[in-house]
């Protein structure tokens, strides 16, 4: 049987109010039962629970195995006074353990506070970083049966404890000018968690390098070290010491190295954190070899140098100190020349064989290889110099030998040719040109431009390729012509006009950088034109056979005049052919003029300049040269060809 009973809203808390319930049979009334009831009014709970600013912000960093004291304040914020029990949540999977607070329950009076704490140990085994668990705190009023719960707190971690040490592994007894040499250390970590630890030697001096290999590689940060459960606890770690070469022997170096935390921690045992050890400088006699190149190009017909640096690595004089070079070319060429010479600048020595350079310490020398090759070495030869190095006395007591190769590519070239073609002991009119050819082929590897340029007479003129040619000159382009000659075939003319009948033109071909400087003489040779010359034309012979007709004709008539009266006129009729000129006179019929005797036929023959056969000259196989036309090779074609055996 369910009862509801309604408080009033005015209702003083803890107020009681008493019923009687009673239960009657309805068959039997004399059975019956009744029960006292009691109803207080309770209170409604007004409360909360956390941690002040000052609570929250401390140190929460604890030891392994230390114990830390967590504070909570409760508030009572109702009117009326409360009873609160207190319980603390928390992952009890842990090896952290929680206490319980001070009190079970906590009497607050209304509008008023109290303080409870707990503490909380952290494991023995704690590593460094390992965080308590996060701890809840809950309160419930016993008088309303009202729950507050708190915010979660968590922050709680190890303190990082640092406890490195570091032994000797293996220390140099002496130490060798110029040659890194290492000493040995293990670096171990005995601490609570991982940690980055830096290694120091003292004294070094500023004339040393030092620097610090682990597994071989350089290392410049801190070193990193695991926790001692983890397998990176220990770490081998070189001091690799580079004494300079002028380093006097004989001289005993206490060094001190030292290892910390690299977050500054105080080790808990500093008494296994330096170690000492004492190294001796030895007496060095070391040949070193230092060389800025493998392979150098060249170029045919230039001189190229090859050098290398030898040096004596070391604290003491070396007075078996050998260098030696050699060389060799592939296809071979007897004709390189080869200079070795010692030192810069330095006298030359005979190749293929040792010479004795005494070195002292640190002392360097340049060994220069010098070839001039010549214009006839083929393109693509590769020449190999060796040097070679002799000195100083390793372990095992016997010299160091070094040797240093450099191939020389002949991968470049520039070269030209030239060819100035004329007839020999040709004397030509004037009003005429005088023919002359000019061939420039280029087997360069690189493009070439060549300026043509001449100088000539007063009153002479030259053309080529249809252009006057001057001390301005010609540019003539050509690409690159080591695998296929690049060439320029030029047809060339002189014209007098005045000046000298004989004389020299000067022909000039020159690249633009004036690597290419050639220069040939001409001699020309002309001959007043005359006026009664016969030209071999047949515009000339035409022209000559018309006077002779006109002469011939004047003949006839003046004779017929003194030989006959009686004759009215006469017709002449001339008749040319290749060997002679044939003139008739007949007597036409008429009234005669004066007695005498019957007209006759004369006929007269005048020899005639012999015609010339026009006839062509064989063109070459490559055919018609570059820049003639059929009109010039019909007339100077022949010459050409005599010009070009």
């Amino acid at each position: 049987v369910d009862f509801t009973l309604s408080v009033p809203a005015n209702a003083m808390p803890d107020t009681r109010f008493s019923f009687i319930l009673t239960a009657e049979s309805q068959n039997n009334s004399i059975r019956s039962d009744s029960a006292s009831i009691d109803v207080a009014a309770s209170m409604i709970s007004d409360a909360s629970i956390g941690m002040t600013v000052e609570q929250l912000n401390r140190d929460w960093m604890i030891d392994a195995g230390g114990t830390k004291s967590i504070q909570f304040t409760i508030w009572n914020n109702a009117s009326r006074q409360d009873i609160f029990s207190i319980e603390m949540n928390f992952n009890p999977d842990t090896n952290w353990n929680v206490g319980q607070p001070t009190v079970q329950n906590a009497v607050i009076n209304a509008q008023s506070s109290t303080t409870i704490a707990i503490e909380i140990t952290a494991p023995l085994s704690g590593q460094a970083g390992d965080e308590a668990p996060t701890i809840t705190p809950k309160i419930q009023s016993t008088r309303s049966s009202m729950i507050f719960q708190g915010e979660a707190f968590s922050g709680i971690e190890v303190r990082t404890i640092s406890d490195l040490q570091l032994r000797l592994i293996e220390a140099p007894s002496r130490l060798k000018p110029g040659i890194p040499t290492p000493a040995v250390f293990e670096i171990e970590n005995n601490g609570n968690g991982e940690v980055g630890a830096i290694l120091v030697c003292d004294p070094i001096p500023d004339s040393w390098e030092w620097w610090i290999q682990v597994d071989g590689v350089n290392h410049t940060q801190e070193i990193e070290l695991s926790a001692p459960y983890d397998d990176k606890d220990v770490v081998e770690v070189h001091v690799v010491l580079l004494l300079p070469s002028e380093e006097r022997a004989g001289e005993v170096h206490s060094l001190t190295c030292m290892v910390s935390s690299s977050l500054g921690l105080s080790d808990q045992n500093i008494f296994d954190n330096s170690v000492q050890f004492d190294s001796i400088t030895s007496a060095v006699r070391i040949p070193g070899i230092n060389a800025n190149t493998n392979q150098v190009s060249a170029m045919v017909g230039d001189v190229v140098s090859v050098n290398i640096t030898a040096f004596n690595i070391g604290n003491a004089v070396d007075n078996d100190f050998l260098v030696k070079a050699t060389y060799s070319s592939s296809p071979p060429s007897a004709d390189i020349v080869a200079f070795f010479s010692l030192g810069a600048p330095g006298a030359s020595r005979s190749l293929d064989e040792y010479h004795l350079v005494p070195m002292q310490p640190g002392e360097e020398i340049l060994l220069t290889v010098d070839l001039v090759l010549p214009q006839s070495l083929l393109l693509n030869t590769r020449i190999v110099v060796v040097f070679e190095v002799i000195g100083g006395m390793n372990e095992e007591m016997m010299p160091y030998e070094l040797q240093h190769e450099i191939l020389i590519e002949v991968d470049e070239q520039r070269k030209m040719s030239a060819e100035i073609g004329q007839s020999v002991d040709f004397v030509q009119v004037t009003g005429y040109p005088s023919p002359f050819w000019i061939n420039i082929t280029s087997e360069s590897t690189q493009a070439e431009s060549y300026i043509l340029s001449l100088t000539s007479p007063d009153g002479w003129t030259v053309l080529c390729q249809g252009e006057a040619l001057n001390q301005s000159g010609q540019l003539l382009n050509h690409a690159s012509g080591h695998i296929t000659p690049a060439n320029t075939d030029m047809f060339c003319e002189v014209h007098r006009s005045s000046g000298p009948l004989e004389s020299t033109i000067e022909v000039m071909i020159d690249s633009n950088d004036a690597y290419h400087e050639r220069q040939f003489s001409l001699t020309f040779t002309f001959e007043e034109q005359v006026s009664t010359s016969v030209s071999y034309s047949t515009q000339t012979i035409a022209s000559s056979a018309a006077v002779l007709i006109v002469i011939i004709a004047s003949i006839v008539f003046f004779t017929r005049r003194n030989t006959t009266a009686n004759e009215e006129s006469e017709e002449v009729i001339v008749q040319l052919d290749n060997s002679s000129i044939q003139v008739e006179h007949i007597t036409i019929s008429g009234p005669p003029i004066q007695s005498g005797p019957p007209a006759s036929t004369h006929t007269y023959r005048v020899a005639a300049p012999e015609m010339q056969v026009d006839t062509v000259p064989p063109l070459p196989a490559s055919g018609l040269p570059n820049g003639w036309t059929m009109e010039q090779w019909r007339y100077y074609g022949q010459q050409y060809l005599d010009a070009k055996q």
